[in-house]
């Protein structure tokens, strides 16, 4: 009949060696990127993949695809201030909160954290450039210390009230949200007083 090639179009089917399309190769680069959690390299890429190559993905190439995926390539050198903010919105709403430097490096690799290093000078610095120029909904540290605690204590009276638990916990605050944004940054809440332990201490405090 030709070969099992030929075969394989006559009925309708892809053929063993045809190249994989570009949306086949996107939704395997988005499979293999959900399932390690970070944006991959071509060598995870090779490890993970269950197509029969990852020759294809170096053809595509790689940078563009990840480009076309919402990703800043990990060897793209053209990246500007916008990509790297933009990424840092995007990852801060996927976990609810404001992510620190260790989940940068987490999910968007440590290339990614020496960029912004190298952009602003100190991750202090960037944050604080998004807050006062991007207006992001995490301007909690603007709150006084007193108020920090009357907004606690009221969300912890209302859990008791409610019979759900009489203790507020770090991940009770975590999970409060608004339009999918956090209300409060739990970790920040906890840095601010020195510890969770400090938190709980305030809060029983005149009760």
């Amino acid at each position: 009949m030709g070969g099992i090639n030929k075969f394989l179009k006559q009925i309708g089917d892809t053929p063993a060696n045809a190249k994989p399309s570009a949306e086949i190769l996107k939704n395997e680069y988005i499979r293999i990127r959900d399932k390690l959690g970070k944006v991959p390299t071509l060598e995870e890429i090779k490890k993970n993949t269950i197509l029969r190559s990852a020759y294809p993905f170096h053809e595509y190439p790689l940078t563009k695809l990840q480009k076309e995926c919402g990703n800043i390539p990990n060897c793209d050198r053209s990246y500007t201030k916008e990509d790297l903010i933009n990424a840092y919105i995007n990852l801060s709403k996927d976990i609810g909160h404001s992510a620190n430097s260790t989940e940068i490096r987490k999910f968007l690799g440590e290339k990614y954290n020496l960029r912004i290093r190298h952009t602003w000078g100190s991750y202090k610095i960037f944050i604080k450039e998004i807050k006062d120029k991007y207006n992001i909904p995490y301007r909690i540290d603007k709150i006084e210390k007193e108020n920090y605690i009357k907004i606690l204590k009221l969300i912890k009276n209302l859990l008791e009230i409610s019979g759900i638990k009489n203790e507020l916990s770090y991940q009770d605050i975590r999970k409060l949200k608004y339009d999918n944004m956090p209300i409060i940054n739990a970790d920040y809440v906890s840095n601010y007083f020195s510890g969770w332990k400090n938190v709980k201490k305030l809060l029983n405090e005149n009760n």
